[in-house]
């Protein structure tokens, strides 16, 4: 019990000589102030203030992290942003070698079909074959004719969608290496 009470009469004197310091300070303000003139009859009030949360129930620390976190998520929304695009350019340009890879065994088959109408033309000129062996020799011609001009609208297609993914204009003309 002795203890408490001089704990106590000990923390009452510090607190007491704490106010006379404060006091002192606040008095020769005061009459610096009546000194320069401008003191008197006037009042003035000085004050300074400082607010510092003693307990926050985690909210400041939680805020902290929620705001660490949504950086994080930031750089990684940003991230693949950027592996999203280097993934759709090099679908695009593989679609494009591709589509033009097409076009090219196309503009072979015509070139082969094309020579093989020719002989048989000659070959039915000499009557070596049947006049109905030259329309199936046509025939298969215009398919083949008709699927070369869809190779080339699908390569066409093909470099305006990666001209549009790398942000070019469409009649840049890529040409894939």
């Amino acid at each position: 019990t002795e203890f408490k009470t001089t704990e106590v009469g000990h923390m009452t004197k510090k607190r007491e000589m704490a106010q006379e310091i404060f006091d002192a300070m606040m008095d020769g303000a005061v009459e610096d102030l009546r000194k320069s003139g401008m003191g008197g009859d006037e009042i003035y009030t000085i004050g300074l203030g400082v607010r510092q949360p003693l307990f926050t129930g985690g909210a400041l620390l939680s805020a902290y992290g929620a705001a660490k976190h949504g950086a994080r998520a930031g750089e990684l929304r940003a991230r693949r942003a950027e592996d999203q695009l280097r993934y759709d350019v090099t679908q695009g340009y593989v679609g494009l070698v591709q589509a033009r890879s097409a076009l090219g065994v196309m503009r072979d088959m015509e070139a082969q079909v094309s020579r093989h109408l020719s002989d048989a033309e000659a070959m039915y000129e000499q009557g070596m074959i049947l006049e109905s062996e030259i329309l199936a020799a046509r025939v298969r011609m215009s398919a083949v004719e008709l699927e070369r001009m869809r190779a080339e609208h699908m390569a066409d297609v093909a470099e305006a969608a990666l001209a549009f993914v790398m942000g070019v204009e469409v009649d840049t003309g890529i040409e894939p290496t």
